[in-house]
């Protein structure tokens, strides 16, 4: 299962996962800007900024983490078989694994077709009625 890890501070406004137009900016590890083919899914922001590509197969260098971050964004994504069981055991493991290493209590999502978005505040957990704990 993909997973990336984004800095919530340095993503404008959302992000939100769609197919390219080809007028966006990627920021790849070496400091190069590349623009994904139209029709590529990314992770985009409300400033044109993609912070991954191919869905989370190759994130930004833009939104990695680093010793200043403060507030992350943790996604995984899977669509075999038993994705939804072992999506929701990987969000109860990482759950676990944060509250133990920086004693903070971290807010689950799943996402699906029928629930497709959350809602965050930077500095606080995500926010959205009744998010799902594994």
């Amino acid at each position: 299962m993909p997973v990336a890890v984004f800095d919530v501070a340095r993503i404008a406004d959302f992000l939100e996962v769609r197919p390219a137009s080809g007028s966006e900016f990627y920021e790849t590890f070496s400091g190069e800007l590349e623009s994904p083919a139209p029709q590529e899914v990314i992770f985009v922001d409300s400033a044109g900024a993609a912070h991954a590509r191919r869905w989370t197969n190759r994130q930004s260098r833009r939104s990695a983490v680093s010793s200043r971050t403060s507030d992350v964004l943790i996604v995984a994504e899977a669509l075999h078989e038993s994705a939804d069981a072992d999506v929701r055991r990987l969000m109860g493991t990482l759950a676990e694994e944060l509250e133990t290493a920086w004693s903070v209590r971290p807010t689950a999502k799943l996402l699906t077709r029928s629930s497709p978005h959350f809602t965050w505040t930077q500095g606080s957990s995500a926010t959205e009625p009744g998010p799902e704990r594994a």
